[in-house]
């Protein structure tokens, strides 16, 4: 402070001036003290505020980070509801997921899995002698996912990084191909084929297999001729017309599921079987493998047949001494940790289901009784932790964990050919004619249900795909005034049939 009298800087705590002796006020020394005490208070509040905004800040920012972080508990409904279209297929969230819905392109997976996924991913529409359709429904084919056999009329283009070739739609199995050039062939049985390039290049005259999806139509100009075809982008060339895996494939797919302590081994037909054996009465010895376990302790798992050319991994009637009548069938779950083992017995109409851990130790078993007399046909499908399953007419909703119920039975048609479940339900196919498409939910309520014009059709098969947001279902079909052929029926979300051919 300065003194009153000469205005020379003093100590704040001096009595008197040192330069002319006045004597100092304490009343001024007291305001001068309370002012410095003033503030230094209002230095110790602004600094207790703004500390105070700086955790609000700091608070804050931790706040959006968990939330950023953990955007999972807190959008738990928008995450579990969420349907995502991959491969043509239906990808859902959390434990939603199974070999019918769970085809991905997510790096979650191993390699070794990703190829069980691919072994197990059947839903392509198979194209037979014609590829007009394509262009005829988009909305059935538009970006799904095809198979077909061509023999190739013309490579338009073949570098490092790309090919594009001109195919001849032939049959799917005997490769009924034609050797009339381009520019005389039937150009509803053409097709444009382009993808990444292959370690071996594919050449005018070859015969591949394609599985791919269908983008649209596009025009080409070919040796000065137009051309206005389907064009497809491959997802997987098969270099035969009828083997879909290789040896290193299902191996791969084999010790993946069993592990390493196993064996693949030819069969030899003529000496295993005394009769034509296999599902369809005869069997080449180069459409599957037998299986067998080095740990041969445990009954249910000693030996095992791996299909080349379908999905298809089922115990060995032969080795395993299979009673006729009886089917047995395994299933790698959706978790790739548990077995499931499905017996189906035509004698007593029975079905049982049996969960095993990877160990072999069985975790629990239930029986189910049918009056049908068709066996090896309870569709099901199953996530990681529950599973859907049909028997006669009723859907049974089971937990994984220890094979009970989860809902009361359901009763559906009883024409159901094939179970999806889905983020919001259990979608049900038929091939009858009466509740042929349902949807039940996960607390038993069924959704909606459609009749599908079909009693005049043998259904031979039946596939189905989410394209764009939408159910595509294609049933093979055929009838004694009619020839085999596709029946198409497009759903949209809310279940509505937007198209029945």
């Amino acid at each position: 402070m300065r003194c009153s009298k000469c205005n020379k800087e003093i100590s704040d705590e001096s009595k008197f001036c040192q330069y002319c002796g006045e004597t100092i006020n304490d009343d001024k020394q007291s305001d001068t003290q309370t002012e410095k005490e003033d503030v230094k208070k209002t230095a110790i509040a602004l600094n207790q505020k703004v500390i105070i905004s700086v955790g609000v800040v700091i608070c804050a920012i931790l706040i959006i980070v968990a939330i950023c972080l953990n955007k999972d508990l807190f959008n738990t409904n928008e995450d579990t509801s969420k349907v995502v279209q991959t491969s043509a297929n239906i990808q859902t969230h959390n434990d939603n997921i199974s070999f019918y819905n769970m085809k991905n392109a997510n790096e979650e997976y191993t390699n070794e899995q990703k190829a069980i996924l691919d072994y197990f991913d059947n839903d392509y529409f198979e194209i037979y002698y014609k590829c007009d359709e394509l262009q005829r429904y988009p909305e059935v084919f538009k970006n799904a996912k095809i198979a077909f056999h061509i023999s190739v009329k013309k490579v338009l283009k073949s570098d490092s990084d790309e090919f594009i070739l001109i195919g001849y739609i032939c049959d799917f199995i005997y490769g009924d191909t034609d050797q009339l050039p381009l520019e005389e062939n039937d150009q509803s049985k053409l097709i444009v084929v382009k993808g990444n390039q292959l370690a071996k290049r594919i050449m005018e005259g070859d015969e591949r297999t394609i599985y791919g999806r269908y983008i649209d139509t596009d025009t080409y100009e070919v040796d000065g001729k137009t051309y206005i075809l389907p064009t497809v982008e491959t997802l997987k060339v098969v270099e035969t017309n009828y083997l879909k895996y290789d040896f290193d494939t299902v191996n791969t797919i084999a010790k993946t599921i069993f592990g390493n302590d196993i064996k693949l081994s030819t069969p030899e037909i003529e000496e295993r079987y005394d009769e034509p054996y296999g599902i369809y009465g005869t069997e080449n010895p180069d459409n599957f493998y037998v299986i067998t376990l080095d740990n041969q302790s445990n009954s249910n798992f000693k030996y095992f047949d791996i299909y080349t050319n379908r999905t298809n991994i089922s115990y060995d009637p032969k080795y395993n001494e299979i009673a006729e009548g009886t089917t047995k069938k395994l299933f790698i779950s959706a978790d790739f940790e548990h077995f499931i083992v499905t017996t189906y017995d035509s004698g007593l109409k029975h079905v049982y289901i049996e969960y095993y851990d990877k160990a072999y130790n069985k975790i629990w078993t239930r029986e189910f009784s049918y009056n049908s007399d068709i066996i090896n046909e309870s569709p099901m499908d199953y996530t990681t932790d529950k599973m859907a399953i049909v028997v006669d007419n009723d859907l049974y909703l089971i937990n994984l964990e220890n094979g009970e119920d989860i809902i009361e039975p359901v009763i559906v048609s009883s024409s159901t050919e094939r179970v999806n479940m889905m983020s919001d339900g259990v979608l049900l196919i038929g091939s009858d004619s009466k509740d042929t498409i349902m949807k039940v939910d996960y607390s038993g309520n069924i959704l909606y249900r459609n009749n599908v014009s079909l009693s005049q059709y043998a259904v031979y098969y039946t596939y189905m795909q989410v394209v764009n947001d939408k159910i595509v279902i294609v049933y093979d079909v055929g009838s004694e005034t009619e020839s085999a052929h596709y029946k198409y029926v497009v759903l949209n979300s809310d279940g509505k049939v937007e198209l029945e051919s």
